[in-house]
């Protein structure tokens, strides 16, 4: 019998009428010893009602809520401070249907990922990584403190396509990502001093800004980056969650800032931007 320690991801269909919701589906994911962790980042769905979970994980966990066992290990077993990043899928009902590490270190090092989403082809997975860590077969090393990435995954296996660096020798970190369904994915996340993201460099009024950028899903270009953030300050915010509106065509960020964001005064706490694609 499994022993289930945490129920750090719960993945759920929730069922909207006009005055009730009502959860049909909930189940935990990632069950292990004391010393093994297992930390949620993003959840997406696709059309069929297939669910991709991501997140990081230490040590080795079990992916299969069921009877069966879907073991991941990193590379050291015994290390809390080891992490890998992780894919995992689900059917409709909640059945497991693979889990695959996308990014590994044997190192100190933390490959962590920010969120998730889907176009109808792909699932393309967004976060950052420090030292250097590896994506499939292929290492990256970080130009500064973290970079951040963008991993292009096949739905049917969890199969690398390709990953995209960015990022410059300061340190950046990823959040949110959304798809526009048309060939367009939209990531947000903060920087310090000044970062590169494609051929746009992006630098801090403050210790640190947010910025948000628009990425060519087809290979993994920067068509724009934009940065928000004021002088004066520590630290001037970052972006959160991302999602895509279209009928109104418009992307919107969740973020956090200790000053006013675009279009307000005497603010501090947490604003939501919308953004033209």
């Amino acid at each position: 019998m499994k022993t289930r320690l945490f129920s750090l991801v719960i993945l759920m269909v929730v069922s909207f009428g006009l005055k009730a919701q009502t959860w049909t589906n909930a189940f935990s994911l990632g069950s292990g010893a004391n010393t093994n962790q297992n930390n949620a980042a993003g959840v997406c769905t696709d059309a069929a009602g297939n669910k991709y979970a991501t997140g990081w994980f230490s040590g080795t966990v079990d992916f299969d809520p069921g009877a069966g066992t879907a073991n991941l290990v990193t590379g050291n077993s015994t290390s809390l401070v080891i992490c890998n990043t992780y894919l995992a899928k689900y059917d409709a009902s909640g059945a497991f249907q693979y889990a695959v590490k996308i990014a590994h270190s044997d190192l100190i090092n933390v490959p962590t990922t920010g969120g998730i989403c889907t176009d109808g082809s792909y699932l393309y997975i967004y976060g950052m990584f420090s030292g250097t860590t590896t994506f499939g077969s292929t290492s990256y090393t970080a130009s500064g403190t973290y970079d951040f990435f963008i991993a292009k995954v096949q739905p049917s296996d969890g199969s690398i396509v390709w990953v995209k660096q960015y990022g410059a020798a300061n340190g950046e970190g990823g959040f949110g990502i959304c798809s526009d369904h048309a060939g367009g994915l939209y990531i947000n996340g903060y920087f310090s001093i000044s970062t590169t993201i494609g051929s746009f460099t992006l630098n801090s009024t403050a210790y640190a800004d947010a910025f948000t950028a628009k990425i060519n899903a087809s290979d993994g270009t920067v068509a724009w980056a934009t940065k928000y953030g004021n002088s004066g300050g520590n630290s001037e915010g970052t972006y959160g969650a991302m999602v895509y509106n279209p009928s109104n065509n418009k992307v919107y960020a969740l973020g956090t800032t200790n000053v006013s964001p675009p279009g307000e005064s005497g603010y501090y706490g947490s604003f939501t931007v919308p953004l033209a694609p």
